[in-house]
This record gives C-alpha cells, sequence and structure tokens, in this order.
C-alpha cells in the first residue's frame, strides 16, 4: 500500500496496530502446508479492509496524529501483549480504528 503523505502513513500505521486490522489478518490468513500459514498479498492482504484516508473527517486525522505521537514516544508492547493484558493504549486505538470506519 501507497501513502500520498507522511501523516496519512501514521494514521494507516495507527489502524494497522488495531485488533481490528488483526482479526481480519487472522480471517483471510492462508494455510500452506499442516499449521504453516502465509502472509502473501494476493491472499491475504488484498482482502484488508483499511479506511478511505482521503476523504477521512480533518478531526479523526488529528486524533490519530495526535495518538501517533503519543505512542511513538513509548516503548510498546506487542500487539498480542497489548490485547491480552487489557491495555488502555489498545483500546485507545482500537476505538479509533473503529471511528474511521465507522463502526462506533
Amino acid at each position: 500500500m501507497q501513502v500520498n503523505d507522511n501523516e496519512r502513513g501514521k494514521v494507516l500505521a495507527i489502524y494497522l496496530n488495531s485488533s481490528i486490522s488483526l482479526l481480519q489478518l487472522i480471517s483471510f490468513m492462508a494455510e500452506t502446508e499442516g499449521a504453516w500459514v502465509t502472509l502473501h498479498g494476493n491472499q491475504v492482504w488484498s482482502h484488508i479492509h483499511i479506511p478511505d484516508l482521503e476523504n477521512l473527517n480533518a478531526g479523526l486525522i488529528n486524533k490519530a496524529l495526535s495518538l501517533f505521537s503519543e505512542i511513538r514516544k513509548l516503548e510498546v508492547e506487542p500487539l498480542y501483549e497489548r490485547i491480552r493484558k487489557y491495555d488502555s493504549l489498545q483500546k485507545s486505538i482500537d476505538d479509533l480504528a473503529l471511528e474511521m470506519i465507522w463502526i462506533k
């Protein structure tokens, strides 16, 4: 995926670190042999739904950039650990991701 500017890239980074993206990756992953899985573009990434970054509300963009600025200064745990521990940072990411795709 390509984005037009760094700001949109930061917004996308926030979204791709959400539980919403993880659930999509799990649902679209392709089993190759036995317990091995793959996340190749045509089989998985091409099916991942992402928000329309070009037409995203300016308020949501600012909210995402603010959250990105907050996160980039932290030693953040891996996504799985954040979900497992009910991390408040992960909740912020997930709430914003849901707003981006108009579910919340």
